[in-house]
């Protein structure tokens, strides 16, 4: 609630006739390095489109292009930095007129029927993410690197015979380069713009846990700790292990009966959740998720198995 009052994200106002408010609610969340966030974020989906909202497209870094910069890194012995922009959403004016209902546990007394009215973006909502980008972009221009055609979330800096590489999903930043006093430099150059967790080193990226023997020059990606969170979540902890994805000839059937709303939803979870170890670190499972994924709009109990 601080930072929302530092960044003057609202007003308390009365709500105009015939407008409605969106609705928010409140996450709590634990990161892997034991940090506790909070957010009061907007229920997206109860906006409406060209009142509310219009463009939201955002585009984030592929995973080809972080496995690329981490090759570099360790061919090269470059320093990889971190860092974590906070209350990255908050920055943005808004060009919607957007109401909103007070948090819960901070609604103003007598005020009960007050909105606040939206100046800047707030997280969750469909054109938070959009606002943001196109304020980093600027400020990155402006710092003097060039956006790759490859990778609309990757920039590169020249200098001479230095190079300087960002890479951004969404508020988490790496840099990297062959001068680390350049690398250093201009990400504290970046923080001073955007307030930000200074991360040092990078031992952690987007869930991926990252371990790094300079000495050997090696880098070790791994999910472990998101993989054990999607076994524990799918109350899995007690299955047996397997040396292959699939079973030694299994040919799916497409499921001609009407599938259940719960399995279709924890199918279409588990899909997903591999789909995205499979990018970070797992390629071994892309047959198996390829192949299971075409049955995600009408799966079958046996599909689930």
């Amino acid at each position: 609630m601080k930072s929302l009052k530092k960044r003057k994200v609202w007003d308390l106002v009365f709500l105009p006739k015939g407008r409605k408010p969106i609705i928010g609610r409140w996450v709590f969340i634990k990161k892997s390095d034991s940090r506790t966030k909070a957010h009061f974020i907007a229920k997206g989906f109860t906006q409406v489109f060209s009142i509310d909202y219009e463009e939201t497209f955002s585009p984030v870094a592929r995973f080809e292009t972080l496995h690329l910069i981490i090759s570099l890194t360790t061919l090269h012995n470059w320093e990889l930095e971190a860092l974590n922009v906070k209350t990255a959403f908050l920055y943005d004016k808004l060009d919607k007129e957007i109401y909103m209902q007070q948090p819960e546990c901070y609604v103003i007394k007598n005020k009960e029927t007050y909105v606040y009215r939206l100046q800047k973006s707030i997280y969750e909502l469909k054109q938070a993410a959009l606002k943001w980008d196109k304020q980093l972009h600027a400020s990155l221009l402006k710092m003097g690197f060039q956006c790759t055609s490859a990778d609309p979330e990757t920039y590169v800096k020249i200098i001479g015979q230095d190079i300087i590489i960002l890479l951004v999903y969404v508020d988490e930043a790496l840099f990297t380069g062959n001068n680390k006093q350049l690398v250093l430099s201009h990400e504290k150059q970046f923080m001073q713009q955007w307030e930000s967790h200074d991360l040092e080193e990078a031992k952690e990226y987007l869930g991926t846990h990252i371990t790094r023997d300079q000495k050997k020059k090696t880098i070790i990606l791994d999910q472990c700790a998101y993989a054990q969170k999607v076994v524990k979540h799918f109350r899995l902890e007690k299955s047996k292990g397997k040396d292959i994805p699939l079973p030694t000839g299994y040919n799916p059937n497409a499921y001609e009966g009407e599938c259940d709303p719960s399995l279709h939803t924890r199918y279409q979870f588990m899909i997903g959740s591999l789909l995205y170890i499979m990018l970070g670190t797992q390629p071994d499972l892309a047959y198996l998720v390829i192949k299971m994924s075409q049955f995600s709009t009408n799966p079958s109990e046996d599909h689930l198995q």
